[in-house]
């Protein structure tokens, strides 16, 4: 973690609230969250451009903590798209959008999956969020702010922190761009030996180390049931 990157989570990983949270949806965040950046959840930037899906629904807002159902309904096109277009399969990406906006809610700049941006990076493409990170050590100031570190019973450090994050222009255009990180990091490439089985897709995904969560891929795969539940198909 000396030098920012654009990989969601190849070293580290981050939450805003914890995984019950994300799991199950509440009316707790049905707008902007406080703390979140500057502030409140930014509006949605530049949201014009509908799926490559014909039938799927108009472009819909993030910054709200969606339900289930409703999540399928908005987003399953986009993941669906990122499927034809990376092979990554869609239940994957929804779900892991699920877990890491918390259903929607903290998806500022159409970041549905906490993919990091440069300081370097044009001033519009990019947007200052406060995260959590658990790391090694306790003495790495790479971000642009530490707000604290604690020590964490297993022998890591939770890091409170404020650091880049990318802005898309849309949500179709956020999903593809996972799917193609995935896609293109070699260390994925296990992972699409299972396209057709999302349950062991998203079991090499994790064991590959796309987060330092040791629970990770079970959390993503109980939301993917979830998600089949909702009416994924």
């Amino acid at each position: 973690m000396t030098k920012p990157n654009h990989n969601p989570h190849t070293d580290h990983f981050h939450v805003d609230l914890s995984w019950e949270g994300a799991l199950q949806p509440s009316p707790l965040f049905a707008g902007g969250v406080p703390g979140f950046g500057a502030g409140a959840v930014a509006a949605p930037v530049g949201q014009t451009r509908s799926p490559s899906n014909p039938a799927a629904t108009p472009v819909p807002a993030t910054g709200i903590k969606h339900r289930p159902v409703e999540f399928v309904r908005l987003f399953g096109p986009y993941a669906k798209a990122s499927e034809a277009k990376t092979g990554v399969p869609g239940l994957v990406t929804l779900a892991q959008a699920a877990v890491e906006s918390g259903w929607g809610a903290r998806a500022a700049g159409n970041n549905f999956f906490g993919i990091k941006a440069r300081a370097s990076d044009a001033p519009d493409t990019r947007q200052l969020w406060r995260t959590r990170e658990v790391l090694s050590r306790p003495d790495i100031r790479s971000f642009p702010e530490v707000i604290s570190v604690t020590l964490r019973a297993d022998g890591r450090y939770t890091y409170v922190v404020k650091d880049w994050f990318r802005v898309f222009a849309s949500p179709e255009l956020a999903f593809v761009s996972h799917g193609a990180l995935l896609r293109r990091n070699k260390r994925y490439a296990k992972a699409f030996q299972y396209q057709k089985d999302p349950y062991s897709f998203m079991a090499e995904v994790a064991k590959a180390g796309y987060a330092t969560d040791p629970n990770y891929a079970k959390v993503v795969q109980s939301v993917m049931r979830r998600l089949e539940q909702s009416g994924w198909n």
